[in-house]
């Protein structure tokens, strides 16, 4: 507790109560005895100075003092009480008086006086301190948050009432509480870096994302271009996958500003979802000549490259980033993918090996690799990596249902292969019963079977959710051949090809059964 000075103690006892010189004398003597340390001599001048004038509320509180000192609780809260009640307006009196409502659970009643304080000194710290410190004990998080925000919008360098605001308002779920306010605030404070971060945290925090797309429209339109700002915004746009008005403001960007890793990463993401690589090639180029060793950018290079078939040049890039980044497993097996598309299979296996060198558990470099064994026919490599693939994740259903139709389609296939290949199918039905692809599995393995009815079944399920895959209404049109139904199987013919123009399997079928 703050003792009252000597001079501060007189001023208050001349302006309330125009007090006799008996009054002084004793007061006086009271306070020499407190400071020497006699406080049961100092508690008996001013009892007797209440005396000659009990509605002193300076004497009722420098007594609480003593009372404090000689932890004497209940005659403390007595004489606080006392003060209060002669002056309610008296802060000192007032706050000592809400604590001790509040530490006796007397809730209401504390936060009346703090209230009522407060409308009298809207702007004294003792009192906006003290109700924060209440409606935190107390876990009134909306009144502390907007208390902690309206001293902020009073005075924006107490930084400190913000960052409380915001960290109370997410660890208590409430952002909805102060979300609306920052905004407004930051745009009162354009300059103001601290609001800026804060409100991107609470929008990153809890993926507000249209909110801050409003916020900062309004912002550029209310200040003007901000390139900090309209970078910014292009990610707010990514991240809703806005992705034609990003493309339109980092084209502006672009030409405004350098190119640095972050408008970079921004321009990269834009055209990859685009698919515009050539744009993407040519960032990357521009910003691997400013940055010779930024993985990523060769990594994104390489995918413009392969999206753009310019396979010979992917393959020498290729190349290239596997001496330079020995240990990143996307050039090996980018470059497998590049052999594999230029029917090099001998080298994409080399290079999907080398991979698998580097990733030894990628699941999707082992499914490389068996597209390649079930190519050549090598099923021995194959089953070998399909039962990997199962060891690992036995619920996996696409490796179930892919091992289920590469064994129904092999010509050495026997009657245990297929049945083994129908449990597997079941798998991964059970699994994912919506999948077009595994019902389509599923009937084929029927049709290996003989039985066209089954098959039937499961491949008009299979079309029933996805018309357009050429191979499934293919292998309906194979069914109908089989049950000679020979329209039906021109009619699924010629919608696979409508589907795969170039298929000349398929036309051959048409042209076969049209003579018939």
């Amino acid at each position: 507790m703050i003792f009252i000075s000597v001079f501060l103690f007189y001023s208050l006892l001349f302006s309330e109560h125009n007090a006799d010189s008996r009054i002084i004398d004793l007061v006086m003597l009271g306070e020499y005895e407190m400071l020497s340390e006699n406080y049961y001599e100092a508690e008996n001048y001013l009892l007797e100075a209440l005396k000659i004038d009990s509605s002193s509320v300076s004497i009722y509180l420098t007594l609480s003092e003593i009372n404090l000192l000689n932890n004497d609780l209940d005659k403390y809260k007595r004489n606080i009480k006392r003060a209060y009640f002669l002056d309610p307006y008296n802060i000192e009196a007032g706050l000592i008086n809400s604590n001790i409502h509040l530490l006796n659970e007397q809730y209401e009643q504390s936060e009346d006086i703090l209230l009522s304080l407060k409308k009298k000194y809207p702007s004294d710290d003792n009192i906006l301190l003290s109700l924060l410190n209440f409606f935190q004990s107390t876990k009134k998080w909306k009144e502390f948050i907007e208390l902690s925000l309206d001293i902020y919008s009073n005075d924006v360098a107490r930084e400190s009432f913000l960052i409380n605001a915001l960290d109370v308002s997410v660890a208590t779920d409430n952002v909805d509480l102060i979300v609306d306010s920052v905004k407004d605030l930051l745009l009162k404070n354009p300059e103001s870096e601290i609001l800026l971060s804060s409100y991107l945290q609470l929008v990153y925090n809890q993926q507000l994302y249209f909110h801050a797309q409003e916020t900062f429209v309004a912002f550029l339109k209310k200040y003007g271009s901000n390139n900090k700002l309209e970078k910014q915004l292009a990610e707010i746009y990514i991240l809703q996958s806005d992705f034609y008005n990003a493309e339109k403001i980092l084209k502006e960007l672009s030409i405004q500003i350098d190119l640095d890793k972050d408008l970079y990463n921004l321009l990269a993401i834009t055209y990859t979802n685009v698919e515009k690589y050539e744009s993407l090639l040519f960032y990357s180029n521009e910003y691997i000549k400013l940055n010779p060793d930024a993985i990523y950018a060769h990594e994104n290079k390489v995918i413009a490259l392969l999206q753009l078939k310019l396979y010979n040049e992917l393959i020498e890039f290729s190349n290239y980033c596997k001496t330079k980044f020995i240990d990143e497993v996307i050039f090996s097996y980018v470059l497998g993918d590049a052999y594999y598309l230029t029917k090099n299979y001998y080298k994409a296996e080399k290079e999907y090996l080398n991979a698998l060198e580097i990733s030894s558990n990628s699941r999707l470099i082992m499914n490389s690799l068996i597209t390649i064994y079930e190519f050549n026919q090598d099923y021995v490599k194959s089953d070998s990596l399909f039962k990997v693939l199962m060891v690992q994740d036995d619920n996996d259903a696409l490796t179930l249902n892919n091992y289920a139709y590469s064994l129904c389609e092999r010509d050495s296939s026997n009657n245990d292969t297929i049945e083994y290949a129908l449990e597997l199918s079941n798998k991964a039905l059970r699994i994912e019963p919506n999948n077009a692809a595994f019902l389509d599995t599923m009937g084929w393995i029927y049709y290996r079977m003989g039985n066209y009815n089954l098959a039937e079944h499961y491949i008009k399920d299979s079309i029933d959710i996805d018309d357009t895959n050429s191979i499934v209404l293919e292998h309906l049109a194979d069914v109908y051949v089989k049950k000679n139904n020979i329209n039906y199987a021109l009619k699924y013919y010629k919608l696979a090809l409508l589907n795969d123009p170039e298929n000349s399997q398929t036309k051959l079928k048409i042209k076969k059964y049209e003579k018939n």
